[in-house]
C-alpha cells in the first residue's frame, strides 16, 4: 500500500513539474502573449526588445527593425506601427554613453482601446516577473524590477490614460 501512495505522489509531482516547466517555456518563446507584445518584445533572451544594456549604437542600428525616426550623437530614436488605422504604436528611445553604448532606453507605447491597454500592460507586468521577480518598489511612479545580473540597473513600468488615449511607458536604465 505505501508503494502504491509512493508512487501515486511522485507521478504527481512529476506531472506538476512537467506543467510549471511548460509553462515557463511558453513565456519565455512569447507564443502565449498577443501579437502586439511579441512585435514590442521581440524575444526572451534580451533585457527587452531584442536589446540589452551596453550593446553598441550599430549593434542596435544594424538590428532594429522599426523606422528610424532620429540619429545624433547620444541618441536613436525609432517608431513600430502596432496598428496604423488606429494610430497605435510603439516609440524606442535609445541614449548612449561616449563610448556609443547603451545606457538607457525608454518604450512609450499609445493604443485605443482600453482592452488592449489592460492585456498589454498584464504582459509586460508577467514578463518581467517571470524574467526578474516580483517587481521590488511600488512607490508611484509604477512597478519597478532590478535587471538580474546588473545591480545598478532597473525596468520602471508606469501606465497613464489621457482621454483616449491609453499609454504605457517603460524606462530600461
Amino acid at each position: 500500500m505505501k508503494r502504491i501512495l509512493l508512487t501515486i505522489f511522485i507521478l504527481v509531482a512529476l506531472s506538476c513539474s512537467k506543467e510549471e516547466s511548460a509553462r515557463n517555456a511558453n513565456v519565455s518563446d512569447l507564443k502565449d502573449y498577443s501579437k502586439d507584445f511579441q512585435k514590442l518584445a521581440i524575444t526572451y533572451d534580451h533585457v527587452f526588445h531584442g536589446h540589452d544594456l551596453k550593446d553598441t549604437k550599430e549593434t542596435i542600428k544594424s538590428s532594429e527593425k522599426a523606422q528610424l525616426d532620429l540619429e545624433n550623437e547620444e541618441h536613436l530614436d525609432y517608431t513600430l506601427i502596432l496598428e496604423e488605422s488606429k494610430k497605435e504604436f510603439a516609440n524606442f528611445f535609445y541614449k548612449f554613453n561616449e563610448s556609443d553604448q547603451l545606457i538607457a532606453f525608454n518604450v512609450h507605447i499609445v493604443v485605443h482601446s482600453n482592452e488592449k491597454f489592460e492585456v498589454l500592460l498584464a504582459e509586460f507586468n508577467e514578463y518581467f516577473e517571470h524574467k526578474y521577480g516580483l517587481p521590488t518598489t511600488i512607490d508611484g511612479k509604477g512597478e519597478i524590477w532590478k535587471i538580474k545580473n546588473h545591480l545598478e540597473h532597473k525596468i520602471v513600468v508606469s501606465d497613464i490614460v489621457d482621454g483616449e488615449e491609453y499609454v504605457i511607458n517603460i524606462n530600461i536604465s
